[in-house]
C-alpha cells in the first residue's frame, strides 16, 4: 500500500512539472499561437492608412504564414484596437493590450504623436514589452536608442541627407525647402539644413505652410527671388500638388523632391500633370508596379486573401512589417520569449524581403534600413528609377 501510495505521488509530481511550463509561459504565447497587439486608426483622418496596413497588408501575411503552419507551429493573431487616431485612446488601448490581453508585441502602431506618446507614457519599458515596426518617420523613436523599439524605414533626418545627397548628384545644388508649420515640417527642414551644411552648401530660403492653406503665392515669390534649382518638399500630398500646380501656372518649374508622404495616387492625381517630373521618395517600392519578387508576392497574396481589394502602398507597409515579424520570431525559437525575440533582432544578421532594402538591426542601432526607393512621376505614374542604396540614394 505504501509502494502505490509513493508511485501515486511521484505520477502527481512528475504532472505538475509537465504541466508548470504552460503557467511560466511568455505572455501572447501559447502551443497553437502568438498574440500581438496593434492600435491604430479605422476611423478619422488616418482610418484608410489604418485599415489598409493593419486589417489588409499585414493580416494578408499573417494568413499567408499561418497557412503555411505559422512559427514554429502557432498561428499568429492580431488584436486590432481603433484609437481614432486619439492620443488618450490609443494609450488606453495599449494599456489593455499590455495588461488585459497580454499581447507577446505590439505591432504597427499606427502616426507620430501616438508612437511618442507610447514612449513618454513608459508603458513599453515599464513592461518590457518589444514594439515592432511603429508607422512613423520621426528620429526620436529610435533615437536615443530604445531597448524595446524597432523601426523598419528610414526616418525623417535619413530622407533629408537622401535627397540633398540625390540633389547634388544631378548638379542641382541651389536649395530651397517647402515645410508644413508643425513637427514633421520642422524636422524636414532640420534635416535638410544638417545634409547641405555637410556638403558645404548653403539653403537659399525656406518657407512654411499650415493645414488647409490654399494660396501658395508669397511662398513661391520668395523662392523665385532666390533662384533655386530645386525645392525640397516636406509637406503632405494635397498641398504640395497644388503648390506645385500654382508654381506651373506662374511659370515656375524647378526640380521638385519630396519627402514619402507624397507617394500617393491622389498627389499625381490633385497636381493634374504639373507634378510631371517631380522626385519622390518611398519607403518601399511602388506597390502597383513594383516587379520585385516580395512584392509580386504581396499582390498575389491580396487577390487570394482579399480579393478585389487594390494594391496600395500603405497595405504593402504593413505586409512587409509582418513579414519582418514573423522571420523575427522564427529567428527566435520556438521557447519563444520577449528577451529572446530581442536578441534574435539584434544579432545583425540581414532580413531579406525581396521588398525594401535589407533589414539590419544590432544592439546599438534599432532602424532597420536607411535606404528609401526613388521615384520620379512620368506619364502620370510612379515610376522606380533608381535601384542601388548608396550614399546619393
Amino acid at each position: 500500500m505504501v509502494k502505490f501510495k509513493i508511485i501515486v505521488l511521484s505520477i502527481i509530481v512528475h504532472l505538475f512539472f509537465i504541466a508548470l511550463p504552460s503557467f511560466a509561459r511568455e505572455p501572447g504565447v501559447t502551443d497553437r499561437k502568438i498574440v500581438i497587439g496593434t492600435t491604430t486608426s479605422l476611423k478619422g483622418p488616418l482610418a484608410f492608412r489604418g485599415e489598409e496596413i493593419s486589417r489588409i497588408g499585414a493580416q494578408a501575411y499573417f494568413n499567408y504564414i499561418n497557412e503555411q503552419g505559422g512559427v514554429h507551429g502557432r498561428k499568429i493573431e492580431n488584436i486590432i484596437y481603433d484609437d481614432e487616431f486619439k492620443i488618450a485612446k490609443a494609450v488606453q488601448n495599449v494599456r489593455k493590450l499590455v495588461l488585459t490581453d497580454q499581447v507577446f508585441c505590439l505591432f504597427s502602431t499606427l502616426s507620430t504623436n501616438i508612437n511618442l506618446a507610447l514612449v513618454k507614457s513608459q508603458i513599453i519599458q515599464k513592461n518590457r514589452i518589444p514594439l515592432f515596426s511603429p508607422i512613423t518617420l520621426f528620429p526620436e523613436i529610435v533615437r536615443p536608442l530604445n531597448r524595446y523599439i524597432f523601426s523598419l524605414y528610414p526616418d525623417i533626418y535619413t530622407q533629408a541627407q537622401k535627397m540633398v545627397n540625390y540633389a547634388v548628384k544631378i548638379k542641382k545644388k541651389k536649395v530651397c525647402v517647402l515645410y508644413h508649420d508643425n513637427r514633421y515640417g520642422y524636422k524636414g527642414l532640420d534635416g535638410v539644413k544638417v545634409a547641405l551644411e555637410k556638403k558645404g552648401l548653403p539653403l537659399l530660403s525656406e518657407a512654411s505652410i499650415k493645414m488647409g492653406e490654399t494660396d501658395f503665392q508669397s511662398q513661391i515669390a520668395r523662392f523665385k527671388s532666390a533662384d533655386p534649382d530645386t525645392v525640397v518638399l516636406f509637406t503632405y500630398d494635397l498641398q504640395s500638388a497644388l503648390f506645385i500646380k500654382q508654381a506651373k501656372t506662374l511659370g515656375w518649374t524647378p526640380q521638385f523632391i519630396g519627402a514619402s508622404p507624397l507617394a500617393t495616387k491622389r498627389f499625381i492625381e490633385a497636381a493634374e500633370g504639373a507634378a510631371e517630373g517631380a522626385v519622390v521618395l518611398n519607403i518601399i517600392p511602388n506597390a502597383e508596379t513594383s516587379m520585385k519578387p516580395g512584392v509580386v508576392e504581396y499582390r498575389n497574396s491580396l487577390k487570394k486573401y482579399f480579393p478585389g481589394r487594390e494594391p496600395s502602398n500603405a497595405s504593402l507597409l504593413g505586409y512587409t512589417s509582418a513579414k519582418v515579424l514573423a522571420e523575427g520570431l522564427s529567428r527566435a525559437g520556438r521557447d519563444l520569449t520577449r528577451e529572446g525575440f530581442i536578441k534574435a533582432l539584434e544579432t545583425g544578421k540581414k532580413y531579406e524581403t525581396n521588398i525594401i532594402y535589407p533589414v539590419i538591426f544590432t544592439p546599438e542601432m534599432h532602424l532597420g534600413t536607411k535606404c528609401p526607393f526613388f521615384n520620379k512621376v512620368i506619364r502620370g505614374e510612379f515610376i522606380d528609377f533608381k535601384g542601388d542604396c548608396t550614399e546619393d540614394g
